[in-house]
């Protein structure tokens, strides 16, 4: 499991090369190289697809298991990116700000009907 950064300005989901290897063989061939521009500079790596989940808390609902697009980059210094392409175009997401300050905001998601 990782904590990520839901990114809606980011064009692609970017994992570092340590997270790509934990996944293994689920990783499979790379699908296309590709150089971004970040706000580390220029940065090039190769899109996979994997098969990612969205976790819910407990008792608010059921993960989220979709088929997505990551872009590796073996040097990425940041965190876990989720990014439109490939991946938030492939989600349903509201925000709820909660009722008063003293509430967390909570995250919805589903799957694009």
């Amino acid at each position: 499991d990782y904590l990520a950064l839901l990114d809606t300005g980011a064009a692609y989901s970017v994992i570092s090369a340590e997270v790509a290897e934990s996944l293994g063989d689920e990783l499979g061939p790379s699908v296309h190289h590709l150089t971004i521009s970040t706000r580390h500079g220029s940065m090039a790596g190769e899109l996979y697809r994997i098969s990612a989940t969205l976790l819910s808390d407990e008792g608010h609902g059921r993960d989220l298991k979709i088929e997505s697009t990551f872009l590796v980059i073996n040097d990425w210094p940041g965190p876990v990116v989720l990014g439109f392409k490939g991946l938030l175009e492939r989600v349903c997401i509201t925000i709820d700000p909660g009722a008063s300050r003293d509430e967390s905001p909570m995250l919805f998601f589903g799957p694009v009907s």
